[in-house]
């Protein structure tokens, strides 16, 4: 009897891959009495007629997916579909107000196109393309005197987005994402109080963006994104007192593009060329606050597959062409706990990590356009707060991870992987403060950077 697992992926939250390795627990999963491999799935053509360059009856795993489309089976959900975006898509939110008693939110969301499909028990067969040939633009706006409780401002711009999840069954993905030429696709987020308790500022923006999911199944993916947008999300946080915590943020990615599995079987092939700027940027200023946070993260190009019990295999290429920035900034006079400004630029950035099973990755990456961090903090701290700047730029990275869980046995991460950067990479920090607790500064930038990790039990 086949397991019915709980399984959602958010079609516009973004998922990044770590600009620097981190070995993890083996005993990642939370259940480890449910560590058997994923079930194999028995899915097939069931014909003798050409299957791609086959005359003999294969498997659709075998001669079916990279070929397209054949006779999966009567069971096969199909989702075929072109979107076409020509003009602008922009959307504005105001909320301005004297004084906010139970919170404040404003959100603004704008999104060239949008596609998602799911099944449950149903083989699956998604073949989703999208162009968007326009501007797209969202902005928030939050202006409050006395801002009692949490004030939530949210920003998110895309130019295509997807998402296909399946649960029970064998899921095959096609997805072609492309933005035009001098186009904007743009995401500004501002929060303007006097007094408040808490304040949440978070912007996300993408080129492209793609999110599959599989439990319990098996997936065959093939992707290609082409962002030729500028792609800029900006966070501005301002204010006199704030009681609690201050937390803005930014990411910014050309293309993004996120699996993730459990007990599941992926096969993932994907091309994401990028080929212009990409800029995430947050500015905090605010008088007294306890604790506050400004973090920018931007990339060229992203793609992340994480998975439990099931192999999984990942190919393809990666193309940055333009400059990628981060750039993060902070002003307190006086605050009590933690402070910091972090900025993050990766060109390129691939990640496999998988709990119970072996990883292949074959991958190429090459990065022409420059990338930059920077952090600023500026601050002092009555307090004894401590306080803080870090910036990274890097123009390729991979990170492949993979653990043989509570299962015990040994796993395997096999790659055959090149990396190529031509532009310069700088990362910058500055602090300028008086009386702190502590202040603490990071600065650092790597052309290249790879790191493959294979670990046993615990």
């Amino acid at each position: 009897m086949k397991n019915v697992v709980k399984f959602t992926v958010s079609v516009l939250a973004l998922g990044f891959a770590p600009a620097v390795a981190m070995a993890g627990n083996c005993n990642q999963t939370p259940t480890c009495g449910n560590n058997e491999p994923a079930a194999t799935q028995d899915t097939s053509c069931n014909q003798t007629t050409a299957c791609g360059a086959n005359q003999e009856t294969t498997t659709a795993t075998e001669g079916c997916t990279l070929r397209g489309p054949c006779d999966l089976g009567a069971d096969v959900e199909r989702n075929i579909n072109q979107q076409a975006q020509l003009g602008n898509v922009e959307s504005y939110s105001t909320v301005s107000t004297h004084e906010s008693l139970e919170g404040t939110e404003g959100s603004a969301t704008a999104v060239g196109n949008l596609m998602s499909g799911s099944t449950n028990s149903v083989d699956l067969y998604a073949q989703y393309d999208q162009a968007t040939k326009g501007n797209v633009v969202a902005d928030s706006l939050v202006v409050v005197d006395d801002a009692q409780g949490n004030t939530y401002s949210t920003v998110t711009a895309q130019g295509n987005s997807g998402q296909v999840v399946g649960l029970n069954n064998a899921t095959y993905t096609y997805m072609q994402q492309e933005t035009l030429y001098g186009k904007n696709i743009y995401g500004v987020n501002t929060v303007s109080v006097d007094r408040a308790d808490n304040i949440d500022a978070v912007t996300q923006v993408a080129g492209n963006n793609f999110n599959t999911a599989v439990a319990n199944g098996y997936l065959q993916n093939q992707s290609g994104q082409y962002n030729a947008s500028n792609t800029v999300a900006s966070t501005y946080v301002e204010g006199n007192t704030v009681f609690g915590y201050v937390n803005a943020q930014s990411v910014a990615a050309g293309n993004s593009h996120v699996t993730v599995g459990q007990n599941a079987e992926i096969n993932s092939e994907i091309e994401q060329k990028t080929y212009a700027p990409v800029l995430a940027e947050t500015a905090v200023s605010v008088g007294i606050a306890n604790d506050a946070a400004a973090i920018s993260t931007a990339y060229g190009n992203n793609t992340s597959i994480t998975n439990e019990w099931g192999r999984v295999d990942l190919s393809g290429n990666q193309e940055t062409n333009d400059s990628v920035t981060a750039n993060s900034e902070i002003v307190l006079n006086d605050w009590g706990n933690t402070a910091y400004a972090d900025a993050s630029a990766t060109g390129n950035g691939v990640l496999i990590s998988n709990i119970g099973d072996d990883a292949n990755l074959v991958m190429a990456q090459n990065n022409y356009g420059n990338v930059s961090a920077t952090a600023n903090f500026m601050g002092s701290s009555s307090m004894g707060g401590v306080g803080g700047a870090n910036s990274f730029a890097v123009g390729n990275t991979i990170t492949g991870f993979v653990c043989a869980g509570c299962n015990g046995g040994s796993v395997r991460m096999n790659s055959q992987t090149s990396q190529t950067n031509y532009g310069n990479v700088y990362a910058s920090t500055n602090i300028t403060g008086g009386s702190s607790g502590a202040l603490v500064g990071s600065a650092m930038a790597v052309g290249n950077n790879a790191t493959f990790i294979a670990k046993g039990s615990n």
